[in-house]
């Protein structure tokens, strides 16, 4: 009885403990016992843990059965120096302690003698976790120095790790992390700590504060079952551990080279006859560390102030592969086409739109004169539309095939610059602090930078990112199991576009004298040209832009932790807490590229003023479609992370470790600095409000397009979209600050618990074999900066209206329809947060030549994970039937919504061998079989997208709508007070009811005749 009542002793002392303090550190513990020549304990002897390079001591006494811990310890190498009364002094050095680890060193024996004389032994590494209790890996300093990775990226090194997927991580030059997959664990799900303070500045599955490899001393990386002291994942937590001073000056300076001429040509190249392609990187860089003192006045002994600093420079240059584009010729410009060939003997004959009859080959009554549209009839602003692409440079028709005419390749100058500078400061015996800054930045200066599609001009557009990051910890000592580790945090990351005075004017209006007006010319303050199409020739020069443009985006992230740690006898509690802030911030973004305007100049057969090709439409001024959007906002999700922790790790007997420990998470949910976000609720949404939709439908045995109200007759081109004033066209959508509602347009899940649990057990007592099992419950409250941040797009913040077949000069302020109100995304209001439950079994056995088994059974079992689903589309076959014409969906009015769901299950194995040799060999065997549930995705798009088929295991689109036709008829009956949020009552009551008719399967027929029914 005795085990269990210590057991509950101890949950209990957790759950106050975690109620009175509320932090995640890069630290570890160092466990041992000192013992005498015949194995009793050593009541009282002095052991001092002495670091290696920087002379930093402890001290504590051995306890009354001889145990003691070193707690919250700064990873490094370490001599442990034992003294007592009546034995020799023992020394063991090389005691390598490695971040988030809990070493335990086993018995220390002394030798009967005086204090005087001194006993000195090596430590020989041993990756047996007796003391340890969650399935984690190392990169020591070693495999750091000699290890090669692609780019110097040190993520490329986790694919030596059992369970991480070869997911081709690691870029081909530093910049920001992108952590891998591991044990079956979407990467999203990650998190990555430097220095115990969080890197993910943006999101979770990358990391925005790269440290280059020669400032890293070693990571370590925590894949399952991992104690309640690291949190804000589901997945791997990577902890990297920067390098810091010692007391001597120690400095290198290096250079890698990347070339084409030390690689093999390709077996096709070769073939061809094609020469290798250029391919070259180059990285210097350099770095130093050392003691900074005063000789005879400050730091004289060289044990108290530490710097180290480094830096990598990378003045990259990437070629750019040929691309070829079809650019308006000189005579085109002139409005004239007596040249402009589709092929060989095959002119682009050039419709007059003002004159009745065909214009083909064999009868050519409504085509321009000798394909020449005369001077007087075009239009001025549209022709200068023209002068923007540059003039043809690829001519050779023997080569070119008609395809195109225009070519340009060049390179892009992408220089990289990493700098870091860590400064360790020991204050006193009691008081630890250190802090580190480090910076990042890069260019990308071409035509191909990040985010510009125009990569034929009409300007080089740099893109530029920085990535600094500060922080420090302060460590304090009350007393040898006392100790208070508080570490604060500041990551920033910016991203530009930089254009040049002369390069903002080639893309603004005013340098070719263009004054084409806007219908919400606030959007446009720089004046810049309209995004411009044209289906309908070959490999069209466009002119189109990221929404953002010019893009200035910033995200802030700011963290503080804060961790006590006390050992009472066999037991070492620890109770903390972690707080972080981060907003992300996307300026002036529309979504796309209508907020300048955007012409498509292309052909349609149903365009009574088609010319029959793109570019004389533009000469004249005729568009087919002109879109424009009505606003810009400023993108801004704001993540909050609350978590908390206690955890005891009890030495259960000699030989046995239990860890135990309960997380606390308050699962916080994203919200909109600015409230600029709207979010579509199916609950919200009202039959009564629907806006009517143009739709087909027969006069005699043709086939037209009616007003459903009037019965008038329109465009073809106007099925499906939205009769103007037919009803709401926000019907059912929720804006963030609508009062008796979240701001964030979702509900918090409140306190959510994990608890954790392990055992290690070492059954033969001499070190070399352990027997660990765990698991735990690990929640992952970060979402991705997107998934609140697309709600931005939504309507009514931005409208895209759309107006078909007219004038340029008549374009702004024109009667542009909408088309049912595409989603980019939107957010299940009461959506759970994404959970996985971790658990392991695995035995670890030192043999032969130090070679380590590690045979285990990892499990990762996740729940409520992420997926998009689209909640109002029909299936290809059903639009084909009487019952659903086109253009109706199960949502009148709305038009395909991709809903964000945390709904889907996913199971995960990974089984694997670890067979280590400390010095020369490393084997390592694994096989991982996660469940195929991929992040589905489904197209967006008006009414005439056909969507993908129902994904496997989930159910058919007919159910979907089926369930939704039930739950229209739901809302007529309860009426709209009873329409609120998804906390009512009663809705919960017919949530339940669905999801009991969910759960079985009916037969094909029975579908089709319930949704016969409900239709």
């Amino acid at each position: 009885m005795y085990l269990p009542h210590r057991l509950l002793l101890c949950l209990a002392l957790l759950v106050v403990c975690a109620g009175i303090l509320c932090g995640q550190t890069a630290t570890g513990t160092l466990t041992g016992r000192v013992v005498d020549p015949s194995g009793a304990a050593v009541v009282g002897a002095e052991v001092r843990l002495i670091n290696q390079h920087t002379r930093d001591t402890r001290r504590l006494l051995s306890d009354a059965e001889g145990d003691f811990v070193f707690s919250d310890v700064h990873p490094g190498t370490f001599m442990i120096a034992v003294k007592a009364d009546g034995f020799k002094q023992l020394e063991r050095t090389n005691v390598n302690l490695s971040p988030s680890d809990r070493l335990a060193t086993g018995d220390l024996r002394l030798e009967v003698g005086t204090v005087a004389e001194t006993v000195e032994v090596t430590a020989v590494g041993s990756p047996i976790q007796t003391a340890s209790t969650e399935r984690s890996s190392l990169i020591d300093s070693k495999q750091m120095t000699e290890l090669m990775a692609k780019g110097r990226d040190v993520m490329a090194l986790l694919q030596l790790l059992p369970g991480v997927v070869d997911d081709a991580t690691g870029s081909e030059t530093l910049g920001q992390f992108q952590t891998p997959t591991v044990g079956g664990v979407r990467q999203y799900y990650n998190a990555l700590n430097i220095d115990g303070i969080s890197g993910n500045t943006a999101r979770g599955r990358t990391a925005e504060s790269p440290i280059n490899m020669d400032a890293i001393s070693e990571v370590k990386v925590l894949t399952n079952s991992y104690p309640a002291e690291y949190g804000t994942a589901a997945g791997m937590v990577i902890n990297l551990v920067t390098k810091g001073g010692t007391q001597k000056f120690r400095g290198s300076a290096y250079y890698y080279n990347r070339n084409e001429a030390y690689n093999a040509n390709t077996f096709f190249n070769n073939r061809q006859s094609v020469l290798r392609q250029r391919y070259r990187y180059n990285t210097s860089g350099y770095n130093l560390g050392g003691p900074i003192y005063w000789p005879n006045h400050f730091n004289t002994n060289k044990q108290k102030l530490f710097f180290f600093f480094s830096q990598e420079i990378l003045p990259n240059q990437s070629p750019n592969s040929l691309r070829t584009y079809t650019v308006p010729t000189e005579l085109e410009r002139k409005g004239d086409f007596s040249q402009s060939y589709r092929a060989a003997n095959s002119l682009y004959l050039v419709k007059d739109p003002l004159v009745a009859g065909n214009c083909t080959t064999t009868d050519k009554t409504a085509c321009f004169a000798n394909n020449m549209i005369p001077a007087a009839r075009l239009d001025a602003n549209s022709a200068k539309l023209l002068t923007v692409f540059p003039l043809p440079n690829a001519t050779d028709l023997a080569v070119t095939k008609y395809a195109y005419n225009f070519q340009i390749a060049g390179s892009q100058d992408i220089p990289v610059m990493q700098e870091i500078l860590r400064v360790d400061y020991n204050i006193s015996d009691k008081a630890r602090l250190w802090v580190r800054g480090s910076g990042f930045s890069s260019e990308n200066r071409g035509l191909t930078s990040a985010a510009i599609q125009n990569q034929w001009g009409p300007a080089p557009v740099g893109y530029a990112q920085t990535m600094p990051n500060i922080g420090g910890t302060f460590t304090y000592i009350f007393s040898p199991t006392l100790v208070n580790e508080a570490t604060v945090g500041l990551n920033l990351w910016t991203e530009n576009q930089k254009l040049t005075k002369e390069g903002l004017a080639a893309y603004q209006r005013t340098t070719y004298g263009i004054n084409i007006p806007q219908t919400y010319p606030k959007d446009n303050p720089l004046g810049l040209l309209p995004a411009m199409s044209f289906s309908g020739v070959s490999s069209p020069a466009q002119i189109t832009y990221d929404g953002r443009f010019p893009m200035v985006d910033d995200s802030t992230a700011l963290s503080f932790s804060d961790g006590l740690s006390k050992v009472v006898r066999n037991h070492q509690f620890k109770v903390g807490m972690l707080v972080q802030h981060v907003q992300y911030n996307q300026y002036h973004q529309a979504g796309g590229a209508n907020f300048p305007g955007n012409f498509n100049f292309g052909t349609s057969s149903s365009n009574p003023l088609d010319t029959a090709y793109p570019y004389a439409n533009a000469f004249l001024g005729i568009y087919q479609t002109y879109t424009e959007a009505t606003n810009r906002v400023d993108y801004a999700p704001v993540t909050r992370i609350a978590e908390w922790y206690a955890q005891d790790s009890w030495r259960v007997r000699r030989r046995v470790t239990m860890d135990v420990g309960l997380r606390f998470t308050w699962a916080l949910p994203q919200t909109p600095a600015n409230k600029q976000a709207a979010n579509f609720v199916p609950s919200l949404w009202d039959p009564a409000k629907a806006p009517k939709l143009y739709r087909p439908a027969k006069s005699g045995s043709a086939n037209v397009t009616i007003n459903p109200i009037t019965g008038a007759t329109v465009l073809a081109v106007y099925s499906g979209l939205l009769v103007p004033n037919s009803g709401d066209p926000t019907n059912g959508v929720l804006v963030s600050g609508t009062k008796g509602y979240p701001d964030a347009l979702v509900y918090s899940n409140g306190i959510l618990y994990a608890p954790r649990f392990g055992l290690a057990w070492d059954p033969f007592g001499n070190g070399k074999t352990a027997i660990r099992f765990g698991g735990g419950f690990f929640y992952n409250p970060r979402a991705d900066a997107g998934a609140l941040g697309n709600l931005s797009f939504n309507p009514p913040l931005i409208f895209n209206p759309t107006a078909y077949y007219g004038y340029v000069a008549q374009a702004a302020n024109s009667s542009g329809l909408l088309s049912p109100s595409s989603f980019s995304r939107t957010l299940d209001m009461h959506g759970k947060t994404v959970t996985a439950y971790h658990a392991h079994f695995g035995v670890q056995r030192q043999v032969i030549f130090g070679t380590v088994v590690d045979v285990s059974y990892v499990g990762s079992f996740g729940r409520h994970l992420g997926e998009n689903t689209q909640i109002n589309h029909c299936e290809p076959a059903l639009r084909q039937g009487s019952a659903i014409r086109r253009g109706l969906h199960p949502l009148e009015g709305p038009g395909l919504c991709r809903r964000r769901q945390h709904s889907r299950s996913k199971r995960p194995l990974q089984r694997g061998r670890h067979v280590p040799e400390p010095e020369n060999l490393e084997l390592r065997a694994v096989v991982v079989r996660p469940a195929q549930h991929p992040d589905v995705q489904f197209p967006v798009g008006g009414p005439e997208t056909q969507p993908r088929a129902a994904e496997p295991g989930g159910e058919s689109s007919v159910r979907q709508l089926a369930d939704l036709r039930h739950y229209q008829l739901h809302q007529r009956r309860t009426g709209p007070h009873q329409r609120g949020h998804f906390a009512q009552p009663q809705h919960h009551r017919r949530r339940r009811r669905l999801a009991a008719h969910h759960d079985r399967q009916p037969h094909p027929a029975e579908e089709q005749a319930h949704l016969r029914r409900i239709l």
